[in-house]
Parts: structure tokens; sequence; C-alpha cells
């Protein structure tokens, strides 16, 4: 079993480009979910194990306001194995809303459109297969507003492209169904949505229009609804967004800001394999080796993209694709790729 070292990084993001997304109107029902990555150079993880302490940063001025210090989370602590032989190769992963100490996921490429209901201690409850869906890259699983008001939705983004063949990404959407701990499940959920997803061009010379991007990183931004992606390149993560209602017939993905991993101090691993966003508003993204937090608030996830960022620690996993927070922000999961993975907790300290 391997032991629960975790990685700690810290330093500063430097963006350009970013754009102006102030609190807005939430229009109509928010009904919406995102994808990218530049070259998609392999680049060596380096695992940076820092079995000490944590670092708290000092209080930050932005936008005219002291942020609060840093948030710090304990090491993780190991919940339990994902014995279940369908679950080799999680990709994806999120926190239910509706179903207490439920976790959803799902597996990489070469699987079939389906997800998972997992107990917090790894203990399997299920496959539903989503109707109609295609998995050609499944690469995040997030949560957001459902179909109908009241309800949540499951957002699976089929958003790899390592090849950087795929001009357009995709995100399935479906009402998360109700779990009973004590039944096990091989359902089939047929209120699938379709939103199909498309880069924008780059800039004169420095894109090709014809080339999409990889990512690996997807979460909903409340109250909009919209989609916010983050790509998987060695030259920076670029930030998207697909703004709500999402539309079956295509959504145009805007560009939020370029987050300039890879450069000193946030470390070499610049590829950023998950993300998601707190109930406070705090950016979440991670690398294989090295997690950070953005501090947020009302302001929206571009201005906390601003910020300084905060380490986070991160367990020393395989293959670390994913990072879901708890509904009340009290904590994360991870869980790596791999045959009987640990599903890793992370309190809120």
């Amino acid at each position: 079993m391997m032991r629960a070292l975790w990685a700690i990084g810290m330093g500063l993001c430097i963006t350009t480009g970013c754009s102006d997304d102030g609190p807005r109107s939430a229009g109509p029902p928010a009904h919406d979910a995102g994808h990218d990555a530049d070259a998609n150079h392999d680049a060596d993880a380096n695992h940076d194990a820092d079995a000490g302490s944590e670092q708290d940063a000092a209080p930050d001025q932005a936008d005219g306001q002291v942020l609060p210090e840093c948030p710090t989370f304990a090491a993780p602590v190991e919940r339990g194995r994902l014995s279940a032989e369908e679950l080799d190769e999680i990709s994806g992963l999120a926190v239910s809303r509706s179903n207490p100490r439920v976790l959803w996921m799902h597996n990489d490429s070469g699987d079939s459109a389906r997800i998972f209901a997992v107990r917090d201690d790894g203990t399997y409850l299920g496959t539903f297969a989503l109707d109609g869906a295609q998995a050609i890259d499944w690469e995040e699983l997030a949560t957001g507003p459902g179909r109908e008001p009241g309800t949540t939705g499951l957002y699976v983004a089929d958003i790899g492209n390592n090849a950087l063949e795929l001009r357009e990404a995709v995100v399935y959407r479906v009402t998360e169904p109700a779990i009973d701990p004590d039944v096990g499940y091989n359902a089939v959920l047929t209120d699938v949505e379709r939103f199909p997803l498309t880069y924008p061009d780059g800039p004169s010379g420095e894109t090709d229009p014809d080339r999409g991007h990889n990512a690996e990183a997807l979460f909903v931004e409340p109250p909009s609804g919209d989609l916010i992606l983050v790509t998987k390149a060695s030259g920076g993560a670029r930030v998207y967004r697909a703004r709500a209602p999402l539309s079956p017939f295509g959504n145009a993905l805007e560009l939020v800001t370029v987050l300039r991993f890879g450069q000193p101090p946030l470390g070499d691993d610049a590829l950023v394999t998950a993300g998601d966003l707190s109930p406070a508003g705090e950016v979440a993204l991670r690398t294989e080796s090295s997690a950070f937090l953005w501090r947020g608030d009302a302001a929206g996830v571009s201005r906390a993209l601003e910020r300084e960022a905060c380490p986070i620690p991160l367990a020393l996993e395989p293959q670390g694709e994913t990072l879901a927070f708890l509904p009340d922000g009290s904590g994360y999961f991870t869980v790596s790729e791999g045959d009987a993975s640990a599903l890793y907790f992370y309190a809120r300290q």
C-alpha cells in the first residue's frame, strides 16, 4: 500500500487576458458546464513529498480588500480502497449533492458511457449508463444545476484530446438519481442532455484555428451555472468559460485567463489534471504532484484566479486526476487511476 505522503508547492498565479466576470444575474434557471490545452507535452511529474508542516500565507491585499489567510487542510487520510473491478481507471470524481456519503466517478477513455456510485469509504454501489452518450475521452465529473429547478445535475466532461485532433468538446448533463446504499444498481439514465463546446480561434499566428485543446478539469460556477474549463498544457493552463444557459446546438468557449504554471514559484509540473470550486468560491486545481487553491468570494472565478495561490496537501498518487470538495466545503477527496486505488480525504482545519 502506498503511504499517504503529501506534496506541497506554493507560489503566485500570474495571469493574462482576464475577462470581466463580476457578479451578474443568473437569468433563467441555470442549465450548464466546460474544455482545452495548448502543446500537450508529456512532462515528468516531480513528486515533492514534504511530510512536514503546511505553510500559511499572510493575508493578501486584493480588489481593495484584505483576503483571509490561506486555508489549511489536514494531511490525507485513506478512507478506503476501490475494490470493485469496474473502478480501474478513475479520472472523474464528484461528491453527491443529493445523497449523503455518496461519490460519483467515471473511468478514463476506453470505458463505455457510464458513471459509478461509490460510498465515501470506497464501497461500490452500482453502475449507471448514460443513454445516447458517447465516451471518447471522459476526463471530468462535476455537479451543478439540473434540467429542472431545484434538481442537481451531474456534468460529465468529454474534453480529453491528447492528439489535438478534435476542435469540439462535449459535456453531458443528467439529473442526479437518488441512491439507496442498501441496493445494488445496474441502471440506465435516460434524461441525458448533450452540450457541444467550441474553442475560439487563437490570436493571429498563435494557434491553428482548426486545432482543439486537451483538458481534464471542469466545474460549474454558481449562481450563473457557467461552465469553467481548464486546459492541460505545459506552456500554461488556459481557463475557458461557456455561459449559461447551455445550448444543445453549440456553445462558444471564451478565454478567461491563462495560468502560468511551469514558471517559478509554481513549479515545473504544469499539467492540470482536475479542479473544483468550493461553496466559498475557492478554486482548487491539481496536477499529478501538487495542488493549489485560490481564495474566492462573490466576485467570481476570474477575480479569484488573479490572486495569490495557496498550496494545499496532496497524497502521492500513481496517476492522480481527481479532486472534489464536499458540498459544505469542509474538505475534499482525491483518488488515483489504477486497480484498488486509495480514496483519500483532506479535512479543512
